[in-house]
């Protein structure tokens, strides 16, 4: 945040929270509060003030407090960017298969997680280039290791894995489900 941005945010906390007192007319306080939040979008505030006032606050604002709520969402949010790359990879390389209910329980868990982003963040993850698969280059280097180095048929399809066709086999057959009863 820049000093503007900045006296915008604490207006808005003050809006909130009657014990902040306001800003000095010289900008000593602004500009002190501004080195604190400098790392911290403006675009966040909302947010930022949301979490910091969704529980009882016994302490005055500072800035140090907006600083810390900005880190965590900011965790939080990468967190779920890497769910949702993990996500978008599985769902590429598992593309075409017959497990649509796994595939269908993966996109609405995907779905979730995307809608839990904010507007500005959502759109941000959506424009970002993708990379092939993450996915299957996991599955291939398992393969290769497995074979002491030495490149498998499966690498470049997955269905090719001897693995995989044991568990096909085991999910078209019949008496399959009754094992568990």
């Amino acid at each position: 945040m820049n000093v503007t941005e900045t006296a915008q945010f604490h207006a808005m906390a003050m809006a909130i929270d009657g014990r902040i007192k306001p800003l000095d007319d010289q900008g000593v306080m602004a500009s002190a509060w501004q080195a604190v939040l400098e790392d911290v979008p403006f675009r966040e505030a909302r947010y930022i003030l949301k979490a910091l006032y969704a529980q009882p606050q016994m302490l005055v604002l500072q800035p140090g407090h907006a600083a810390k709520v900005w880190e965590e969402l900011k965790a939080e949010r990468e967190q779920t960017v890497r769910s949702l790359l993990s996500l978008d990879s599985y769902l590429r390389a598992m593309e075409g298969q017959e497990l649509e209910e796994i595939l269908g329980r993966k996109r609405a868990q995907r779905e979730k997680l995307l809608a839990s982003l904010p507007p500005h963040a959502r759109a941000e993850y959506e424009s970002q280039p993708r990379a092939v698969t993450a996915y299957r280059s996991r599955v291939a280097e398992y393969g290769r290791k497995v074979a002491g180095g030495a490149v498998q048929p499966w690498d470049e399809d997955p269905e090719m894995d001897p693995r995989f066709a044991r568990v096909r086999e085991a999910l078209e057959d019949p008496g399959f489900g009754a094992l568990g009863k």
